[in-house]
């Protein structure tokens, strides 16, 4: 089994979290990550989070630095891996926009397919789930998906990141 084999298996394990499922868990991700404490996870975007904690879980320790909360936790992704036209499962995707509105989402490449991928996701999913409905009755907030599969159209990703096993 290849680090790629291992990454996946360590995420699909966390599918179904949320900040509403599994508050301890997706606060884990976040404070990972970070190099300062967070108070307001529900404030916090967490899929870059949650794909270092998946890196960091497989084995590739140290590969993503740990930054503050803010533009340095997406622009970190870019400078820890080399971009890639080729995909494959277990590499690294960048979407900035996401159903027209501007998110810069990270994820992990879960198959391949000819003009989409499905894709590994943390912080995402359909928001009128009951274990991401944020609204203002819950308080809000923008850290409100969860960890789950989706299918993404290759047009709309702009950057692929490789997970090169010369990485660990």
């Amino acid at each position: 089994m290849g680090f790629r084999d291992v990454l996946l298996f360590v995420g699909y394990q966390e599918i179904g979290n949320s900040l509403k499922s599994n508050p301890a868990r997706v606060k884990e991700y976040i404070d990972l990550s970070c190099s300062q404490p967070v108070s307001a996870h529900l404030q916090v975007s967490w899929c870059t989070h949650f794909v270092h904690w998946c890196v960091e879980r497989a084995g590739m320790i140290n590969k993503i630095k740990r930054v503050p909360l803010g533009n340095q936790s997406t622009g970190r992704m870019l400078e820890a891996f080399p971009v890639t036209t080729d995909p494959l499962p277990g590499d690294i995707y960048y979407m900035p926009v996401v159903g027209g509105k501007a998110t810069h989402h990270f994820g992990i490449v879960s198959q391949v397919y000819d003009n989409e991928i499905e894709s590994l996701d943390g912080n995402s999913g359909d928001w009128r789930d009951p274990r991401t409905d944020w609204t203002t009755k819950y308080g809000g907030g923008i850290g409100g998906g969860m960890v789950c599969l989706n299918r993404r159209k290759r047009s709309e990703i702009k950057t692929f990141l490789k997970l090169t096993e010369d990485a660990f």
